[in-house]
């Protein structure tokens, strides 16, 4: 906590904080923000202007929810990097199932089926489950059923650029 001290007075803890420093503990943008603050979860009060948010509340608030916990008391800007680069090192469900030309539906079953299962590492990032690059490859190389989609992006991009020039 924070604590402010006025010239002549003893360090006072601090009761408040604006909605602006909520949002930013809990990683929420302002929209989220102003949501939480409407639904009335907390206590809060206009002071010179401004809506805050009382602490004590707010942590009360925060002891008893489920969705916004993070590894840390609070998410951090460094743990919003680390999943990044997690991200970039994983596939996410319709991305596998993009590169498969299957349904996701299939996807599912790909990962819950005991045959397939084994050779896929899948790993949960934000709450969301992701199967990492590498297990990827594994799967592909170890099966004869799924293979990726090859769709050649550059000889589409001329084709459709001659179509619309025999357009004009």
């Amino acid at each position: 906590m924070a604590v402010i001290q006025r010239v002549g007075s003893p360090a006072k803890p601090r009761k408040w904080m604006s909605v602006h420093e909520m949002g930013d503990m809990l990683g929420l943008k302002k929209t989220d923000r102003y949501w939480l603050v409407h639904k009335n979860y907390f206590r809060t009060e206009t002071l010179l202007g401004k809506m805050r948010v009382e602490i004590a509340s707010f942590e009360k608030w925060y002891a008893n929810q489920d969705w916004y916990h993070s590894q840390s008391r609070y998410r951090t800007q460094e743990d919003r990097k680390k999943d990044a680069v997690a991200e970039a090192a994983s596939l996410s469900m319709p991305e596998m199932a993009r590169l498969l030309d299957v349904p996701r539906s299939t996807v599912y079953g790909i990962l819950s089926s005991k045959k397939y299962a084994p050779l896929l590492d899948v790993i949960v990032i934000a709450g969301r489950r992701r199967v990492t690059k590498e297990s990827f490859e594994r799967f592909l190389q170890a099966q004869d059923t799924y293979e990726l989609f090859n769709f050649e992006y550059e000889e589409l991009e001329l084709k459709e650029k001659r179509e619309y020039e025999n357009y004009k």
